[in-house]
Parts: structure tokens; sequence; C-alpha cells
């Protein structure tokens, strides 16, 4: 928001006996989170678009020239160092370091002078590029400051191209008017008590629970390789997707409760699609009331950032960690930067990033599931809650949101991993030494028996030549296995029956 825009929000004009008088508010009221942070990217796009509105500039300005003289040097300078990064770490898959300028704090010989004549052309050079004001700020921060400068290399089937851009953070806690004690802001969210960017020394969080009420939900988890990558890159990917869609379907239909609702991944939202489904993505429900009478949601994934975002909002909590970078330099701002983004199994090294990034996950997810009937008070429909990641690795995840909504009465159920899933992966595993697993001869076996058939173990062991410990052990190992021949067992000892 520009301070042109700040400053028509927060005053109004008063008619009093001596004219009209110009006030601020004293109170000023948010239905959603505002912004305490702006992270600003910088590429050489964003330059070039700059340079093309300062030209806009009209010919009858004497300045236009030194203007233009003026910014062409700045640009010229930070896209040589743009470009000249993006040769130096060609080989690497992501480099991040802290940059600032050492000799000047200036975009300009006289920035003063500069930013006048900017803001006495604002109109016609935001007519050819209309975030060209914000974006010159922008600049002039990032010289004072400094900020992460960031190359990443293209990923294998990932979608993404090679990107080179600088970072630069702005605290906006200016713009809350905290010295000025008549001023209250008030912010109504039901995630700010989780929600991470509210941890900040300016923010007191209200305790409301005397408004909480019971809530008339399950939340059933089912543990799947649901990851961004897995499912839109991984070689399993297809079969995954159609596989959780079939277990919402049936999961749902158990329920009968009409449509459900899913949440995933925008680039695979439309694979979930069905007559009665309707989906969202990631960022694309918050705030929506479209699914208010909806009684059934499925969340596949979560909505996690790349690990950088979180790093960043590591330093909104810690402003003292930029002059930390600064005093280490390139080199070990890059070693420090490197070792605070470490992972191990999905998850951060860093115990503050790692809740940093649970509880923005577990934020998002509440979200999400009170899109339905659930944020409704006079609600008087149970709403059940599907969950699809990989709860091994998230087990921490799952512990939080079992801390968050049990006190409500809600009930957790573990679904743990899907038969279904189990079977994927067993017809999947490839063979050391034969053409088929134990598990798969045992499998296809079973596929070639009419439905309704009686066998006994002894004559199947005899046809795939396996022995009674080798069966014994696949049936320890693989509880998919094991659940058949429990669920085939008849009333006659020794003898099972093929499902129908």
């Amino acid at each position: 928001m520009t301070e042109d825009q700040l400053q028509e929000l927060f005053t109004y004009r008063h008619r009093c006996r001596d004219g009209v008088k110009e006030l601020r508010r004293s109170i000023v009221i948010f239905d959603e989170k505002p912004y305490f942070y702006t992270a600003k990217t910088i590429r050489v796009k964003n330059l070039n678009d700059c340079d093309t509105a300062l030209r806009g500039i009209p010919k009858n300005c004497k300045d236009k020239d030194w203007i233009i003289q003026e910014y062409a040097q700045f640009r010229q300078r930070m896209t040589d160092l743009l470009r000249a990064q993006e040769r130096v770490n060609a080989k690497s898959e992501m480099d991040c370091f802290y940059w600032h300028e050492e000799n000047t704090q200036n975009i300009t010989s006289n920035d003063e002078q500069f930013f006048k004549l900017i803001d006495k052309h604002k109109n016609a050079i935001v007519s050819h590029y209309d975030k060209a004001i914000q974006d010159l700020y922008v600049f002039k921060h990032l010289m004072v400051n400094g900020g992460l400068f960031i190359a990443t290399r293209k990923k294998q089937d990932s979608g993404q191209d090679d990107d080179t851009y600088l970072r630069t953070i702005i605290d906006n806690r200016s713009r809350f008017f905290l010295s000025q004690e008549k001023v209250k802001f008030f912010v109504l969210d039901g995630t700010a008590d989780i929600d991470p960017d509210y941890q900040t020394e300016y923010v007191r969080v209200l305790n409301s629970s005397q408004y909480s009420i019971p809530l008339d939900m399950s939340i059933e988890q089912s543990n799947v390789p649901a990851s961004r990558s897995n499912l839109i890159n991984g070689s399993s990917g297809e079969a995954i997707i159609k596989l959780v869609k079939n277990e919402i379907t049936k999961l749902a239909a158990n329920k009968n409760s009409g449509a459900a609702l899913i949440i995933t991944y925008k680039k695979i939202e439309e694979h979930f699609s069905a007559s009665n489904v309707k989906t969202g993505h990631f960022g694309g429900v918050r705030g929506l009331n479209d699914y208010c009478d909806m009684h059934i949601v499925g969340q596949v994934g979560f909505n996690r950032q790349p690990e950088l975002e979180y790093y960043v909002r590591y330093i909104t909590r810690h402003p003292e960690e930029l002059e930390h970078l600064r005093k280490m330099g390139e080199a070990g701002s890059r070693k420090h930067i490197k070792s605070m983004l470490s992972m191990k199994n999905g998850t951060f090294t860093n115990g503050e990033i790692n809740q940093i990034m649970l509880a923005s996950i577990l934020s998002d997810f509440e979200q999400n599931i009170f899109r339905t009937s659930i944020r409704k008070y006079d609600n008087s429909d149970h709403v059940t809650v599907f969950t699809f990641w990989n709860s091994t690795a998230y087990a921490e995840l799952n512990q939080m949101i079992a801390e968050r909504y049990r006190p409500f009465g809600v009930e957790i159920i573990d679904l743990g991993v899907p038969n279904a899933l189990t079977r994927m992966r067993t017809e999947q595993r490839a063979a050391t030494n034969e053409d088929k697993t134990n598990p798969q001869k045992i499998l296809n076996w079973l596929e070639q028996q009419p439905s309704g058939k009686e066998f006994k173990i002894v004559n199947m062991l005899e046809q795939i030549g396996l022995s009674n410990k080798q069966f014994q052990l696949v049936k320890d190992q693989n509880k998919y296995i094991q659940q058949e021949f429990n669920n085939m067992k008849t009333a006659r000892r020794g003898y099972y029956c093929k499902s129908k």
C-alpha cells in the first residue's frame, strides 16, 4: 500500500465550525491478516520496466535527461551484478547469500532530488508501469539495508526456469503508527494464535476462549506421500492421485453426506474433479464462503512454501539476523544460510524455523477446513476432514493438529497407510533375482483365482513354489497381504475363500 493510500485509509474529514479538518482515525479494524512485513523481489525485469516508465516522463520536463541518465547507471550496475552471479553459480541448484553495496547507499548522485522529481511526475511514470514508484523505493531500501541474493537452477521436470534475483525485507511496523498511543489496530483472525506472523513484540493476541464452542467434527488422517514433487513430478504421481481420489470417494460415500470439497495443489486440482466433488487449491479458498454448506473436506498435501520463505519469516522475528549476515560477508553468509536451510526427511534441522513452517501449515489447514459448515455457529451437521500427506515425516504436524482440536471434542482418527497404496507399492517393487518378488507371486496367484473359490494355503504355496516359512515372512512384513488373508478366512479351519 502506498503512502497516499495509507493516508486516505487512516484519515477522515470532519466538518466543524472552523471548516473541514483532516483527522486521523483512532481505531482501525482489519478482517484479514495485515502484512507485518513485505519481502520484495528485484529481478532484471523490474529494473527494465522502471527504465521504460521513467522514459514516459513528459519531454518538457527539463530534468528528464538527468533522471534517465542517473537511473540508467544504477540499472546497468544492478543488471551486471545479477548477470555475473548467474554465470558464477551456473552449476549450483540454489545459491543464497547476503548482499549489500559497501561504497554507497544511493541509487543516484542525489537521491533526495531524484525522488522529489519522481513524486512530481508519478502520474506519468505509473501510466507506463503501475508499480514503478513502489519498485524505485524498494531499490532505495535495498541500497540502504541490503538483501538476499538468490539464484535457483531449473530442476528436471519441475516446470521452473532458472531464476536470479535480490530479495529485500521491509518491516512494516512503521505503518501501524506505533508511536501514536491513540491509534489502535484490531485484527479479526481466527488463526492469529497459531500463525507465526503474529509472533512479534508489537502484536498482542487476545484470548477469546470464552467464545469457543464444541466442534462436531472428526479428522481422519491417511499416510500418503503427497508432496508437491511426488504428485506432480514423481514417477508414481498419477497412480497416487488416482488412488487418493478413489479413497476420498469411498470414504465420503460411507459418510453419506453428499458432495465433498478437495483442496490440493493448483496444478493438479482438476484431476480430483467429479460430479460429487468440488475442488480448490492452496491459497485460493481462504476467506471464501462458497462451501459453507458442505460437510466433507479432503486435503491432499499441504501448503508448504519454498524453504527460503520460512527463513525470511525467521528474519522478521530476529531483525538482528540481517546485521549478523552483513558482518559475515558473502562467503560467510552463504555458509550460514545453507546451514539454516538444512533439512532432513522434509523438516528443518533448525528447530525454530521448523516450528515456523509447521505452524504456518497448521494455520493454512485451519483456514481450509473452516470453509465448510463447521464455520457456522448454528451448524448441526457432523463435518469430516480427510487428510492425505506423509504422516511419518510430519508426525509432529499431526500431533499439533490433535492438540489443537481435541479440546473442542474433535475425534482424531489415524487411518494409517491405505491398503490400496500398500498393494501398489508391493506390485511396483523390483525383484532382486527373479521376475517377481514373493509378495507379487502371491498377489498374482490370487488375481488368477475366480471369485468365491475356496483354497488351502498349502495348495497355493505348491503352485507358486514358496515354502510356508517364506509365506509367514511375507505376512509379517506386508500388512496388506496379512489383512487380505485375514479377510479371506472361512469357518472351516485351514480354508480361505477368494473375495468376491
